[in-house]
């Protein structure tokens, strides 16, 4: 006891606030508790605690507390996971160190145990002042690290092409204000930092789509990269692509953007995308009003009176009839201003009749960008066949009849493909 501490455990034994904080470390990441022996020869830490309370050292063989000490198992006898993470907990409770490098922190982890030490390891860092240098394969852990409000966190991308390797550092204050964005913090775009290409879709239902057309592609011949390398991730809307894609974008990862066709609907919209993606708007902004000009054009206005006249139109022949979802469906038609713009989501390229040059020249900018609108106009139109026209339904029963195969959709997924760096030979 009078040599100086030369172990971490030394710390702990001699610091009850550190002891604690270990303690409450374990507890929070594997929900159990962790008790010190210090009578059985060498000081290690058992799994669980005595039901009865420590005695005082001078009497610890009096009463029962030893034996429930002896039957308790020890931590070397636990789980790699709770031993490697708990192991790597001690050197930064106790500042043992002043620098830690750490290899894969969450091997033998379960996601949310992770998640847990990855915001643990954070927070001890930083109120310890210990510089940490992690290497992980893991969202999860990285998402603990983010979860540390309070701590400075750089991430730095590594990429290996054949002997070559190559980092591309993430801006921390980008991080940090984009990970205050909860259609970022709530999605899966952290995995996207271990893939070789990440595409960008509206929703999860155009992702499990996609996903399969490309492992059904993937199945029928070689492609420039495996499809389990690229990860699709879905943006809750169009609108939540450009924030999606400018973090990637400064991780140097390849992204691209694959919403449907509508997007063009907004000009704010497609610019901020374009932008994100490292284009200059105003090199192809005469290009996109010229093919979308005849979509430009202001919805129809209508008075009460003529409202008032369509419904009675629809509903006067038989105003005692029953008022059915039908008759709904029925009034809500006759009374629609639909904009111009939902010819695209309709028919897609075919849309452009005006300046069918001008919009394949638009698209082919779009493209170079990493943009590449559903050329159909949206998802569902890949299966025309499929009856559920929205939801889960549609999603199976396109599977189902094999419509993820169709060469249309295949056109579509090599586009993308091409988009991200990975022509094909379509």
């Amino acid at each position: 006891m009078n040599d100086p501490p030369t172990h971490p455990l030394h710390w702990i034994e001699q610091n009850a606030q550190l002891k604690f904080e270990f303690q409450a470390a374990a507890k929070d990441i594997f929900d159990c508790d962790l008790t010190l022996d210090p009578v059985s020869g060498s000081l290690f830490f058992r799994v669980g605690k005595p039901d009865s309370p420590a005695p005082p050292i001078d009497r610890v063989a009096e009463g029962s507390y030893l034996n429930e000490l002896l039957r308790l198992p020890t931590l070397e006898t636990q789980g790699d996971g709770m031993q490697s993470a708990l192991s790597l907990l001690m050197p930064v409770i106790t500042s043992t160190f002043p620098l830690v490098l750490v290899d894969e922190p969450e091997a033998f982890l379960h996601p949310p145990q992770a998640r847990k030490l990855g915001a643990i390891l954070a927070r001890l860092a930083h109120s310890r002042k210990v510089q940490m240098i992690v290497a992980t394969h893991d969202r999860h852990f990285l998402t603990g690290l983010l979860d540390a409000a309070e701590v400075s966190v750089s991430v730095v991308r590594l990429s290996r092409d054949g002997d070559a390797s190559q980092s591309k550092h993430l801006d921390s204050a980008k991080l940090r204000q984009a990970w205050g964005t909860a259609s970022i913090r709530h999605s899966s775009l952290l995995d996207g930092l271990f893939h070789k290409l990440v595409v960008i879709a509206e929703n999860e239902r155009d992702c499990q789509f996609f996903a399969a057309a490309l492992e059904a592609l993937g199945s029928e011949e070689v492609l420039p990269l495996r499809p389990h390398d690229v990860l699709f991730v879905p943006s809750a809307g169009k609108g939540n692509i450009p924030a999606l894609a400018e973090v990637l974008v400064a991780s140097g990862v390849p992204v691209v953007a694959a919403p449907d066709l509508d997007i063009l609907n907004s000009e704010g919209s497609i610019e901020r995308l374009y932008t994100v993606l490292g284009g200059t708007w105003s090199t192809v902004k005469a290009t996109y009003m010229a093919a979308t000009a005849e979509f430009q054009v202001p919805r129809m206005t209508r008075t009460h009176r003529q409202v008032l006249d369509m419904v009675t139109g629809v509903l006067g022949t038989e105003p005692d009839a029953t008022y059915t979802s039908q008759s709904k469906k029925d009034v809500a038609a006759a009374m629609g201003v639909e904009s111009e713009w939902r010819r695209l989501k309709e028919y897609g390229v075919r849309a452009f009749r005006a300046e069918p040059v001008k919009a394949k020249e638009l698209l082919d900018d779009l493209h170079a960008r990493g943009i590449v609108p559903a050329h159909v106009g949206e998802l569902e139109r890949f299966a025309p066949m499929v009856v559920a026209r929205k939801g889960d339904g549609w999603l199976e029963e396109a599977i189902a009849c094999d419509a993820h195969r169709d060469k249309d959709v295949q056109h579509h997924l090599r586009q993308i493909l091409a988009a991200g760096g990975f022509p094909t030979d379509d």
